[in-house]
């Protein structure tokens, strides 16, 4: 048997075929200066964009602010309006208080007076029919007491009605002049 020795020789690896194309340093010139060009177009469309939209947000904001102040005088006029609404009411209604008490101080006078002339009438009509007399003068009497009486209650009741009367017209002047008051602003403010 033979041997044969076959020398191995060391083979060298192939190369890698170069992909990588030569440099163009002009093209590399341009395309960093285009990426330049266009990173900057592009910051600064951002940051136009970003002002714009901070003035935006500005603009939104003092419009806001504007609107809330034009809320708030509003809502303090007619909180004022309000207020001022009451007041004048319940002014009609402490007038109307005043006269009613006037009226009502005026009737009880009134009645004061009646009761006194009632009393003296009373106390008269009781001395005469003390007094002595007929039967049928005692019983005429007694029907010119009672007459008279009753023409004094008339006359008292009518006048009582009449002081009733004028009292409510003039509790009611300041309520009326109110509602007037009221219907007129209602109107001009339709």
């Amino acid at each position: 048997m033979a041997t044969t020795k076959t020398a191995k020789t060391a083979q060298k690896p192939k190369a890698k075929p170069n992909t990588r194309a030569k440099r163009n340093p002009k093209a590399t010139t341009r395309v960093t200066k285009n990426t330049k060009a266009a990173n900057t177009k592009m910051a600064n469309r951002l940051k136009n964009s970003a002002d714009e939209a901070g003035d935006q947000f500005e603009d939104m904001a003092q419009n806001m602010e504007q609107r809330a102040e034009k809320s708030a005088r509003g809502v303090v006029n007619m909180t004022k309006s309000a207020i001022e609404f009451q007041r004048q009411n319940v002014e009609a209604l402490i007038e109307s208080g005043k006269l009613t008490a006037e009226g009502v101080l005026r009737l009880s006078r009134t009645n004061m007076k009646y009761t006194r002339e009632n009393l003296v009438a009373a106390s008269r009509a009781l001395q005469g029919m003390a007094s002595r007399g007929t039967p049928k003068q005692l019983a005429a009497r007694q029907v010119d007491y009672v007459l008279g009486g009753v023409n004094r209650v008339i006359d008292q009741v009518a006048t009582n009605v009449e002081i009733a009367i004028e009292i409510t017209g003039t509790v009611y002047q300041p309520i009326g002049t109110r509602l007037n008051d009221i219907r007129s602003e209602a109107a001009e403010a339709a």
